[in-house]
């Protein structure tokens, strides 16, 4: 995956990116809106996409029904 982009890398590494939104001095996930993200945050969540791709490709079908059905690991 680093050979594709490095940012696809990190995402790997780092888990999936959540533009988050400061009030009050706290951070909290999931609470921006998409049309208020910026370029550097649409670009990073992009990294997310292209590695769950990735990923499904590797898999047989099986595995990805399986996977995809999996309520604890959340959707891929």
């Amino acid at each position: 995956m680093q050979s594709i982009e490095r940012g696809v890398w990190d995402a790997v590494l780092n888990g999936p990116f959540l533009p988050t939104l400061t009030i009050k001095d706290t951070q909290e996930p999931r609470t921006k809106a998409f049309s208020q993200w910026t370029i550097k945050e649409t670009r990073m969540a992009q990294y997310n996409v292209r590695d769950r791709n990735i990923i499904s490709y590797g898999l047989t079908l099986d595995e990805f029904y399986g996977i995809s059905m999996c309520r604890k690991c959340g959707r891929f």
